[in-house]
């Protein structure tokens, strides 16, 4: 049976399977199945990854890191790993509100997910992107930081102009699961 839900401990009544919270997004979140009771098609399920659709606002990022310590919190990941996740997340996310654009519904796309022993994240916006390069830190501007800090933080990150920009970045977890 495979099921999408947006809570830990949820009931599927949608054919679907999706859920949506409190401000509208639709969350789908695939993770491996541990118990399963078929007649009332209750599930519990270990999320691995979380993709959420939320707007292209500047409140996002903080609504965003709200999301992702709940999820990496449930995976029981270090507290420097945590910070660090919400760290690069909230760069990614105000780059997008930035210099990116948003897609036709006024949202982007935000990807977190747990694979072996990497954090892996994601933004996606309809900007067609620009020159994406770290410039030097420094410390006393307000503003062109943010790839410098991704850049410092992450272990890794790329950016993807196929469809949109997507900036996405890895940090290794190994000893926080």
């Amino acid at each position: 049976m495979v099921s999408l839900c947006r809570t830990v401990n949820c009931t599927v009544n949608s054919p679907s399977g999706f859920l949506g919270d409190a401000v509208g997004s639709l969350f789908e979140l695939r993770g491996r199945v541990v118990w399963a009771r078929m007649e009332r098609q209750e599930v519990t399920m270990i999320e691995t990854s979380a993709s959420v659709r939320l707007p292209f606002e500047s409140s996002t990022p903080s609504l965003a890191r709200t999301k992702l310590a709940a999820f990496l919190t449930r995976h029981e990941v270090s507290p420097e790993v945590i910070d660090n996740g919400l760290i690069v997340l909230s760069e990614m996310i105000a780059n997008a509100v930035s210099h990116g654009s948003p897609d036709d519904s006024g949202s982007m796309e935000i990807t977190w997910s747990i694979n072996g022993e990497l954090l892996e994240l994601s933004v996606l916006d309809a900007g067609s992107g620009a020159t994406l390069k770290p410039v030097d830190f420094d410390e006393d501007s307000l503003s062109g930081r943010g790839l410098s800090i991704i850049n410092r933080v992450a272990d890794r990150w790329w950016v993807d102009m196929s469809q949109g920009t997507r900036v996405s970045a890895e940090l290794a977890i190994s000893d926080a699961l």
